[in-house]
């Protein structure tokens, strides 16, 4: 049997995808927009900068039981929960490992590492099956540079999150003495 079909060149894989990707980029961006609504610290960010940040996201399912990241990793990116649960887990001196928090939907985690740029401090573990979507280091930064208006209040938003994380902290540590 003869083969009278031509390869398809890159431009028309990549229209035959599009359609696909668009769809994609829709639901990612419909998730996120209802998980800022929620969140207090995306209350700030107008629809046309959450459509904007979506672009640099990317949507990720992960199964019960399934890291996120480990401990030492040098895989930076911060994660925001769409659906489901993530448990931030850490060894202390070779002891059993312990539970540090429990992150719900409409928050982030895994920005201290996006921030300093050192390896993760703890392991993240999906409870249940979960939805996050990421944002890379690279395109973390590619924000800052391409629009700095978003950037910057990305980072404040990051920040925000981090004193009040910081503040829990030392509440507890002085709970415990």
């Amino acid at each position: 049997m003869e083969n009278n079909s031509t390869p398809l060149l890159c431009w028309e894989v990549e229209k035959l995808l599009t359609p696909r990707k668009e769809a994609q980029h829709m639901e990612l961006f419909d998730e996120i927009q209802e998980m800022f609504k929620y969140a207090s610290w995306g209350k700030d960010f107008t629809q046309e900068e959450i459509k904007r940040l979506c672009e640099f996201l990317t949507r990720r399912e992960v199964a019960a039981g399934e890291k996120v990241f480990s401990l030492g990793e040098k895989d930076f990116y911060l994660s925001y929960i769409i659906q489901g649960k993530v448990v931030i887990k850490k060894d202390y001196e070779g002891e059993e490992e312990k539970i540090i928090v429990t992150f719900s939907p409409n928050t982030f985690f895994g920005e201290i590492s996006l921030v300093d740029g050192l390896p993760r401090s703890a392991s993240a573990v999906a409870k249940g099956d979960t939805v996050i979507a990421c944002l890379p280091k690279q395109a973390y930064e590619d924000i800052l540079a391409q629009d700095p208006v978003l950037g910057v209040k990305l980072q404040t938003s990051i920040m925000k999150v981090l004193a009040k994380r910081l503040r829990f902290t030392t509440l507890e540590y002085i709970r415990r003495q």
